[in-house]
């Protein structure tokens, strides 16, 4: 076998291996995304060819997380529950454009996410296999593991069950005519 083969064998395996993806994640941010009523924090994790992205609530529930893999996107959240899909690309025809030093701005490109109408089994096997294998603290790993493992959302959850496990989201004031629902929609957005 030719060192070339064997190179291209070996991105292959990492590529698709779950284990390895999974413990090569590290933290790259965190945000505390500000709304009327709810503070959210935001984290993000990268590794090669993947990001992780998790929401949560001040209880510390996480109320959406979303990773992405390979140009896949698993993603659970407390009022959908489990959706995969594909990153979808689009050159937004933009000029070049230049920085302070002359040098060209990378392509604009547009990215959106179209979800499958049903979620992908080996999609959600794969993204399994990655967070298994993060270094993460235990709750929080087995959280996220559960999520996709397991995912409990409005429609299928105990009423009572949800609303002790994602309440925090909902304390405070409320505008006139909003509802739990479209509050939440607007806090997942």
């Amino acid at each position: 076998m030719n060192s070339k083969t064997e190179v291209s064998e070996k991105i292959l395996s990492h590529f698709f291996n779950g284990k390895s993806i999974g413990k090569s994640l590290k933290e790259m941010s965190v945000d505390l995304v500000k709304t009327e009523t709810e503070d959210v924090v935001s984290r993000w994790y990268h590794a090669p060819s993947t990001d992780l992205f998790t929401w949560t609530d001040r209880g510390h529930h996480i109320i959406k997380q979303q990773l992405h893999f390979n140009g896949q996107v698993v993603e659970w959240n407390c009022l959908e529950g489990i959706r995969t899909g594909l990153i979808i690309e689009a050159d937004l025809g933009l000029k070049p454009t230049y920085n302070a030093e002359g040098k060209m701005e990378k392509d604009r490109v547009s990215q959106s996410i179209k979800f499958d109408a049903l979620p992908m089994n080996n999609c959600v096997e794969l993204a399994l296999e990655i967070l298994e294998n993060v270094d993460f603290e235990k709750p929080i790993r087995l959280q996220l593991v559960d999520n996709f493992r397991n995912p409990q959302n409005l429609t299928n959850m105990d009423p009572q069950l949800f609303l002790d496990r994602f309440g925090m989201a909902l304390a405070g004031a409320r505008r006139p005519g909003e509802t739990v629902l479209s509050r939440f929609k607007k806090l997942l957005k």
